[in-house]
């Protein structure tokens, strides 16, 4: 996919988090509103004095299983809950410092930048915004 393609794509989720949602070809409305509004209520910045709040006191002691595969990180994600029937599955970010959804207006491709143009992901870390004042100084 060419820069100019994933740019447009960009801005055209942009607009969706805007309008709360999207028309289909067939004319469903599919409203993400709702969704949003809970990724917003259940966005926390976590800095860095309060790391130690989260370490958990004993790790679950299982092997650990490696599988390499060319997928996006939401598909992957949505592979893992619909085929291996998993529960909470959590995505890493691996994120720009400085701006929400890295370079993804200007058509960058990266992880965040997928991720972005995939979702409400910039919403919930512009939500955040001290997050970004201070690497940006």
């Amino acid at each position: 996919m060419s820069r100019t393609k994933r740019a447009s794509l960009a801005k055209e989720t942009v607009r969706i988090m805007e309008d709360g949602g999207y028309t289909l070809d067939d004319g469903r409305m599919i409203d993400i509103r709702e969704h949003i509004v809970d990724s917003l209520a259940r966005t926390d910045l976590v800095r860095p004095d309060e790391f130690g709040d989260l370490i958990a006191p004993e790790c679950i002691k299982q092997a650990t299983k490696f599988d390499v595969r060319n997928e996006t990180t939401l598909t992957a994600a949505e592979r893992l809950v619909v085929e291996r029937k998993l529960d909470g599955v959590l995505c890493l970010n691996f994120a720009s410092a400085k701006n929400p959804g890295g370079g993804f207006l200007g058509g960058s491709q990266a992880q965040e930048e997928s991720l972005a143009r995939s979702s409400a992901l910039v919403k919930t870390l512009e939500s955040k915004w001290e997050y970004y004042e201070v690497h940006r100084s």
